[in-house]
């Protein structure tokens, strides 16, 4: 029975991540999102993170590791704004390289989705996962 339910969750999981990729396209760069996309790669190329430490490094991270596979490169500009806005526009590409960066974001949906399968499962058992 159990087998069933996680069949139909990874279902889901596939309908809603293809869902969410379907809008990396069609939405903009939010307002901070090329600042904390310069942060990451600050990181990832210099080993470095100096623009602002406010947040935590590991999204900025992995959103640049995105970036950085679609072929974008740090210019060491001093301003994080400027720098994020020249990452994504790289070689024109804005659109690609906004798809990537968001791309690299979607495990962290999986693995927002398998824990509450998982603590569902436990602290309700089968019938917590019925009413999915």
């Amino acid at each position: 029975m159990l087998r069933h339910y996680r069949a139909i969750a990874v279902l889901l999981t596939l309908i809603a991540s293809a869902r969410i990729i379907s809008t990396y396209r069609q939405l903009s760069s939010t307002i901070d999102e090329p600042a904390h996309l310069a942060a990451g790669m600050e990181l990832l190329e210099s080993g470095r993170y100096t623009y602002e430490t406010q947040h935590p490094p590991l999204a900025r991270l992995v959103g640049a590791l995105g970036l950085h596979f679609a072929g974008s490169r740090w210019q060491r500009h001093p301003d994080m704004y400027w720098e994020g806005w020249h990452l994504l526009g790289q070689h024109g590409r804005y659109w690609r390289n906004l798809f990537f960066a968001r791309l690299a974001m979607l495990p962290f949906f999986w693995i927002e989705v398998a824990v509450v399968f998982l603590r569902a499962g436990k602290i309700g058992g089968a019938a917590a996962l019925c009413t999915v």
